[in-house]
């Protein structure tokens, strides 16, 4: 396969600015109000040119931002507004998020706005880049006894009210009384101290446990955790219902109905799908511990699918060793997926021919 990056030079520097040359002024620029380098008004600044070394001005703007050379990326894009493309706005908007830019930021979505008539970007996006807190998954076994509920109770003990829990019932597909009494007391007492917690699994666990208390009425321990998960899901009505039948049939009062936040039902097959993809975090460099990850991955999946969203930056030094990468996964005859990035990292690939090894799918352009 011939691939056209071999020709945009990989290897060499990246395209450097040219030096500060007088330029007119385009009248009536919808980027009035913007520090453009084509206004000798306005102080100045680099004459980039459209047949430079090859590449494109977006293409020399990804590079330069690959080198970290921040204000002669914004100069570039700047310059770069005035063309029907919006790419060079998204560029921008997306250094200013990096950059924590929020009063350039601003400035430009104002002209955006004017330019285009429609909504601009939001400010408010770049929360979205940011990686969520990690979430700890306690992943039940099979037989759900009182060695795992025990465990479970341990487990549930240290971790703080504020880390995200999630208690996965999804292979779980027996339970004995043993531990359905301790997890019923474990999640009980979860709730009690507040802590915040993801279910995974629970409506195919609860179908499951119906059938051991229809199986098995005289067990209370049945009947309790089932209360327990009832509690945790936040489900009053048929909370009170089983209560009540308990209470007839035990002559024992039952667990009372508090109103402690509900636990939040989680898609585990969604999120099964969704762990199938690597997800890097950080400047990507060189030197970047994420590459031995990335061929850990890759060893145990056909289809390598690499989040990038959380990725600001990729460094110009460790493109090649990314490209490399890509390469002997295909060797291998898997297929890549790039998903998430920002656009400044995607006009890198592009610039870079990194279309032609995998489907690059960027973030939406908000």
């Amino acid at each position: 396969m011939a691939l056209s990056f071999f020709k945009k030079g990989k290897d060499k520097e990246p395209p450097k600015a040219a030096a500060p040359a007088p330029a007119a002024a385009p009248a009536e620029s919808p980027t009035q109000g913007l520090e453009s380098p084509n206004n000798p008004a306005q102080g100045g600044g680099i004459v980039v040119e459209e047949a430079g070394g090859g590449h494109s001005l977006l293409d020399q703007a990804a590079l330069l931002y690959a080198s970290n050379q921040i204000e002669d990326t914004e100069k570039i894009l700047l310059a770069s507004l005035d063309k029907e493309d919006r790419t060079a706005w998204y560029m921008l908007f997306d250094l200013y998020r990096v950059t924590g830019k929020s009063d350039a930021f601003e400035k430009l979505a104002v002209n955006f706005a004017m330019r285009f008539e429609t909504s601009p970007p939001m400010w408010a996006a770049a929360k979205a880049a940011q990686p969520a807190a990690p979430v700890k998954v306690l992943n039940l076994p099979p037989l759900l006894d009182a060695l795992a509920a025990g465990r479970l109770k341990d487990d549930l003990a240290h971790v703080g009210k504020s880390a995200p829990l999630r208690v996965d019932f999804s292979r779980t597909s027996d339970i004995d009384e043993g531990g359905a009494r301790l997890s019923a007391a474990a999640l009980a007492n979860s709730r009690h101290l507040g802590q915040h917690l993801e279910v995974g699994g629970v409506a195919k666990f609860l179908d499951m446990l119906k059938r051991k208390l229809n199986a098995n009425p005289g067990t209370a321990a049945y009947w309790l955790m089932q209360l327990a998960l009832l509690q945790l899901m936040g489900r009053q009505k048929e909370f009170e219902d089983l209560a009540v039948d308990y209470a007839v049939r035990f002559e024992l009062s039952p667990p009372s109905w508090d109103n402690a936040v509900a636990a939040r039902a989680v898609d585990t097959a969604a999120d099964e799908a969704e762990e199938e993809a690597c997800r890097l975090e950080g400047v990507l460099g060189d030197k970047s511990d994420a590459w031995s990850r990335l061929g850990q991955y890759a060893a145990q999946h056909a289809q390598v699918v690499l989040d990038l969203s959380a990725v600001p930056r990729i460094e110009y030094a460790g493109v090649g060793q990314f490209m490399g990468f890509l390469m002997q996964v295909l060797g291998q005859g898997k297929t890549i997926v790039l998903r998430g990035q920002n656009t400044l990292v995607q006009q890198l690939f592009l610039s870079m021919g990194i279309g032609q090894l995998a489907t690059l799918s960027p973030k939406p352009r908000t």
